[in-house]
């Protein structure tokens, strides 16, 4: 969409206005130190000149007080600092502070009168009550870090500890690459959040996925869970910061390395109660169900230092992670054996699950093949060239013997495959026909990961500092399985595929003061994440094989079995690429002007996707049907798949179509923000954001849309039509709004020394989310077929050969007609963006707390926080709009004629529904839909939108208690009790019963707004400890000698805790399914019950597994629920809140500890080493699983299952200097 010129003229004042007008508050992550100067009077000193000095850098940073006697020096990075004030006619003032990111450190500082050489040294110690914002945060800085216990699988990421720490905090899974981790802070949805390293948005693709810098890189993470400030209003959840380290004027660094090895671990519950009944002889049941195999090595470190002592530093970290599991599950899958390659399936007839004559269960007499007159066999094969109908049955004559004579097979493709199985997959057992090779038991039996990051900062005077810094990581994963030769050679046939997952980003930081009280700070920033997956053996060209395919990869090749015996599937067809981009333009004008710390500025955000998938290979399928008798009650007893495979007889097939896909979208936002410090005790935060997404492209118009506005002129007066974007110009998103203004409302006031009252309000526009490759929101690219095309060889008639490979593969690619009487529905669901795609979801913020100080660096902090969502993009509630109403459907359904073919009025007359328009055929129930031309091809009955139509609500009431190094102690423990529903399905993923939380009917659609969420917990405690043992050098006991230090000292216990209660019970779907119509229908109470009375039953702490139905397993009576009558709704409810597993805190309880030694060594103990042991889920805990509430199962109301992590450990070593 072209920007009118209206908005034009809007977005040139904004940035002349943000250019020119100032603050004082640099780049959001920077700290600040702030306050008033008086004289021993408490009169307010004017001119006072205020060096802040950086201890490692020797970096200054000036200012001067102003009329007010207020002073403001902020885009200071984290660390450690000196501040100096002189005045003449003062004594000359030092202080310390240490800062952490977003700080406003207060220093109130009264001069003495005197000579300036004199000095007078202040105290500044780290302040625990945030006097002087309003924003929730939780911090963890280097020391936190590196002492906490974090698991090093998949390699260390800053990201777990945040989520263990932090109230209201909770992940829906991170994965082994980390760029998925998916949070929900404060109650938001995931993919809501924002991401900054170095105050620089990170962003590239979904919203806020992030590769997160090394460990080693990272001086301290920071989340905010609530009102983040109006220059980080860019989200719709939480914010993360990531601090990078830097250079000194003193070489610096550290190395280290993570071990994990099983012997360290322990078994699960489930393992050992199978491992206690497995016979003393029996290695395969001992083999299953003892620890398995669980190792790593994680190792690196980091340097720093002075390029120009005072000016330009350095510093760089390394990290390398590897993990593999070659271990096999012996004789688990099927190969041919030596003899089938060779032509002879006489084993077919011997060595499958029967054998003898195939008898027919309904008759009791043997199956007479009409073309011989005599008894089928089991496991015999036939010639095709002998197929034919005799008597209305299909038949052919069997090979002799079961041989295929060699000169049947002499195709280039056939031959090669012989070949390729001789080669690599011999059978490890050869005393039977199936199940005679092993596999591989992990998913993923590699994994590695290599990342470095490195950080350039330069000082061109106490003015201008600049600062560049790079992060990259790169995981490198196979996954897939099938037939494995070795795990460094898997061969051609293999299944497997690598991923390949390259993240990087870049940023460049600069900031100018222009006077002692106006600064402006420029950022600019490149992210790049990018996904390669490509099966793990490429050639040149499949034409190596003899496939007359443009593909790198062998092709895919399934297979049918019969009587037992079934081949494993080959190749895979996983041959993909994306590369998300991000292109950041931020800058922030900051002015300190008597009380009030002003900024303006904003953010430009070009976004990007190159995306490609298909790799044309190509996909085979043999069936053991082919070319033999059709006759459904015999064929799983004869034929085989793989002698067609010998003979190239294919049963279907397709080729893939590369479908490239490359959307653009632009995103501004602009604020303006006052911190007013009113007085000593009172600081307000205001600020304003405004946010502006433009219309998304796709690169030459590759973009279409079902547009429910729209008319096909063969689809009758049924609105709905295929529309199509004419070129790079065009877009479906043509109603924009300029009036997306969010404000942020906040306050501090300090009642007395030690007690603080803050409070805040703030309206946030949920940005779009995911921006992806063909799914999802409606983002520009999906239904790629209309504009690649499709290539396929159907064959829907049974027993027949679609061709003979040996003649080369037939298919073609056809393109589908793209206008609007295209009347087919592709290959996807169709969906439907609305022209108000860019009018954004809101979520309003709450909070109102009070800090208390309990003691010197411990502080109690009691808040309330809530989140109110409205308006969310959630095509998931838009899944009805193709659903008849009820009643219409119910009479149809009762009717018995739901399925009837509708082709004429009179057809439709006859079953009492509408005839859609001339032309229509198809099945009743899609006559009665109200966009039947969907309905009526290929069951399209779910269409979908991106309507605003989400909501969320979420209420929680948070205490927690921080120490920071207090008496060797450093601690950060929260409870929070609260509750969260609302309509998104990102967060219904119950733990009870099945899971099933779609709608039974569209009146489940609005009622949603209000159900319990599956991820509500209703309390969770957690956070974490670190304690240093009171021994050694400077320490309360043993603090003499050094041998004794040495054995005493320097010891370090840490610890992360989580105890949360059980979630909501899930939906009891009901045994009878509506076909055609939601299918999520749900039980019926028994008269009696209800979602209010309904209780759990079963507390004990055993399960009989063996057992499933064993009595003692019950937790409710499948009486409580009873079948709805055919055409009616149960009147269960979509989800619970009083019925929830395990209410108690410790049903979902984990416990982590490390316990590390650290040595000092070198001048003034310059190089430390330390030794460490972690362990997780330290006590083993296992938790018991909710029951069975599928009522088709007869383990209904059961409790089935145990589940939970087993406690592993790990060994670590770490040298810094």
């Amino acid at each position: 969409m072209h920007l009118p010129g209206k908005l034009r003229g809007f977005g040139t004042f904004l940035l002349q206005a943000f250019l020119c007008t100032g603050v004082l508050f640099a780049q959001a992550d920077r700290a600040t130190v702030t306050g008033h100067v008086s004289d021993s009077t408490g009169a307010l000193i004017s001119g006072v000149n205020v060096i802040v000095k950086d201890a490692n850098t020797g970096a200054t940073f000036t200012s001067l007080t102003n009329a007010a006697g207020v002073y403001s020096i902020t885009g200071l990075p984290i660390g450690d600092y000196s501040v100096q004030m002189s005045h003449k006619g003062f004594k000359d003032s030092k202080s310390s502070v240490h800062l952490v990111a977003t700080q406003v450190q207060a220093l109130d500082v009264s001069m003495e009168i005197g000579s300036s050489n004199e000095v007078v040294s202040v105290s500044a110690a780290p302040q625990l009550l945030e006097s002087d914002t309003s924003t929730i945060t939780n911090t963890l800085e280097e020391e936190a870090l590196r002492d906490l216990p974090l698991n090093a699988t998949n390699g260390r990421d800053a990201v777990q500890l945040l989520v263990q720490s932090t109230p209201s905090a909770a992940k829906s899974g991170i994965s082994g690459n980390q760029v998925y981790s998916t949070l929900y802070l404060g109650g938001a949805n995931s993919w809501t959040n924002t991401a900054y390293v170095d105050g620089v948005d990170a962003g590239a693709g979904p919203q806020g996925a992030i590769a997160t810098p090394g460990l080693e890189a990272i001086a301290e993470t920071q989340v905010m869970t609530g009102n983040a400030s109006a220059e980080l209003g860019s989200t719709g959840g939480g914010v993360l910061l990531f601090e990078l380290k830097s250079g000194s004027n003193k070489i610096h660094g550290s190395a280290f390395e993570f071990l994990q090895n099983e012997a360290l671990n322990a078994n699960s519950w489930q393992n050992n109660y199978f491992l206690a009944g497995c016979a003393s002889n029996d290695a395969t049941c001992i083999r299953s169900n003892s620890r398995p195999r669980d190792r790593f090595n994680d190792y690196g470190g980091s340097l720093g230092g002075p390029l120009w002592k005072n000016r330009t530093f350095l510093f760089g970290d390394y990290e390398y992670y590897s993990q593999t599991n070659d271990t096999l599950n012996p004789n688990s899958t099927t190969v041919p054996t030596a003899r089938m390659l060779t032509g002879d399936f006489s084993e077919l007839l011997t060595g499958g699950t029967q054998q003898g004559n195939v008898v027919n269960a309904a008759t009791g007499a043997a199956f007479i093949n009409p073309c011989t007159g005599l008894p089928y066999q089991y496991g015999q094969i036939f010639d095709p060239r002998t197929q034919k109908v005799v008597n209305g049955q299909t038949c052919a004559t069997p090979f002799a013997n079961n041989v295929i004579p060699s000169g049947r097979f002499t195709s280039t493709q056939t031959q090669n495959i012989i070949g390729i199985y001789q080669k690599y997959y011999k059978p490890t057992l050869t005393s039977r026909i199936y199940n005679n090779y092993p596999t591989v038991v992990s998913n993923t039996p590699s994994e590695t990961k290599r990342s470095f990051d490195i950080k350039l900062d330069h000082n061109f005077s106490t003015a201008h500092h600049l600062s560049a810094s790079f992060d990259y990581v790169k995981w490198v994963s196979v996954t897939g399985g099938g037939l494995v030769s070795t795990l460094s050679d898997p061969g051609p046939l293999s299944q497997e595929w690598s991923n390949n997952t390259p993240n990087f980003i870049a940023r460049v930081v600069d900031n100018y003061t222009i006077t002692p009280n106006l600064l402006n700070t420029f950022g600019v920033g490149y992210s790049s994440t990018q996904y390669t997956q490509v099966p793990v053996n490429q050639v040149a060209s499949a034409s190596v094989y003899g496939f007359n395919a443009d593909s790198t990869a062998f092709p895919t090749i399934g297979f049918s079995s019969s009587n037992g015996v079934g081949e494993q599937n080959l190749g895979t067809s996983v041959d993909s690429y994306q590369n998300y981009y991000g292109y950041h333009f931020q800058d922030t004008v900051a002015w300190q002007h008597g009380n009030h710390s002003y900024k303006f500025g904003g953010q430009v955000f070009l976004q990007g996707l190159n995306s490609n998938s298909g790799g044309n290979i190509q996909n085979y399928n043999f069936s053991n049907v082919t070319g033999g008798p059709t006759d459904t009650s015999l064929t799983p007893y004869v034929g085989s798949a793989f002698a067609n495979l010998l003979l190239g007889d294919v049963q279907s097939a397709s080729q893939n179509v590369p479908e490239p896909t490359y959307p653009r979208q632009k995103y501004i936002n602009a604020f303006a923000q006052d911190d007013w410090k009113v007085n000593t005790r009172l600081t307000l935060n205001l600020g304003l954001t405004w946010i502006f997404t433009f219309a998304g492209h796709q690169q030459d118009g590759h973009w279409t849309n079902f547009d429910l506005t729209q008319q096909n002129p063969l689809w009758g007066s049924y609105k709905g039509a295929w529309t199509f974007a004419q070129n790079s110009g065009s877009t479906f998103q043509t109603d924009n709004t300029l009036r997306q203004f969010a404000p942020h409302l906040g306050g501090a006031y300090q009642l007395t020394s030690k007690l603080l009252v803050r409070a805040s309000y703030g309206l946030y526009y949920v940005p779009l989310g995911e921006f992806n490759a063909g799914y999802g929101y409606g983002f520009p690219s999906q239904q790629g077929e209309f504009w690649t095309g499709t290539n396929i060889v159907p064959n829907n008639v049974p027993g027949s050969t679609a061709f003979n490979w040996g003649n080369g593969y037939p298919g073609t690619t056809v393109l589908l007609q793209r206008s609007i009487t295209q009347t087919s529905m592709g290959n996807d669901s169709p969906f439907y963006i609305s022209p108000k795609t860019l009018h954004l979801g809101r979520a309003q913020n709450f909070y109102a707390g009070v800090q208390y100080e309990l003691a010197k660096n411990i502080i109690l902090d009691a808040r309330y926080m809530g989140s109110l969502g409205s308006a969310l993009h959630d095509n998931s509630e838009s899944v009805g709009i193709n659903y008849p109403d009820f009643n219409t459907y119910s009479h149809l359904l009762t009717s018995g004629h739901i399925n009837d073919t509708i082709s004429s009025a009179a057809d439709a007359a006859n079953d009492g529904v509408p005839y859609p328009y001339q032309g229509f055929s198809g099945p009743a129930y899609a006559a009665i839909a109200p966009i039947p031309q969907a309905a009526s091809f290929n069951n399209k009955i779910v269409l979908e939108t991106d309507q605003q139509i989400g909501s969320s609500s979420y209420n929680a009431f948070v205490a927690e208690v921080k120490a920071r190094s207090s008496h060797n102690l450093n601690v950060d423990i929260s409870y929070t009790l609260s509750h969260l529903e609302g309509s998104n399905l990102a967060h219904r993923s119950a733990p009870g019963g099945n899971g099933l939380y779609g709608y039974q009917s569209a009146a489940d659609i609005p009622a949603s707004h209000g159900f319990v969420q599956g991820t509500d917990q209703l309390q969770v405690v957690t956070g974490y400890i670190t304690y240093q043992l009171p021994f050694g050098n400077g320490q309360a006991f043993l603090s003499k000698g050094r041998l004794l230090d040495a054995a005493v000292g320097g010891w370090t216990v840490g610890s992360s805790l989580t105890y949360g209660s059980g979630g909501p019970m899930g939906t009891v779907n009901s045994p009878v399914q509506y076909p055609f119509f939601f299918q999520n229908q749900r039980d019926n109470f028994a008269p009696g019950v209800t979602a209010d009375n309904i209780k759990n039953h079963f507390h004990g702490h055993y399960v009989d597994l063996a057992n499933t139905s064993d009595p003692r397993n019950q937790d409710f009576s499948p009486s409580l629920f009873t079948t709805p009558t055919l055409g009616t709704l149960g009147n269960t409810p979509y989800n619970y809140n009083h019925w929830r597993w395990n209410p108690g805190l410790a049903s979902d309880a984990s416990e982590s500890v490390s316990l590390s030694k650290a040595f000092a060594m070198g001048p003034e103990g310059r190089f430390k080493a330390t030794i460490r042991a972690e362990f997780y889920n330290v006590f083993n805990r296992h938790y018991i699983n909710s029951p069975d509430t599928n009522p088709n199962d007869t383990t209904f109301g059961q409790v089935t299952g145990v589940s939970g992590t087993p406690r592993n450990g790990q060994l670590a070593a770490r040298v810094q200097w």
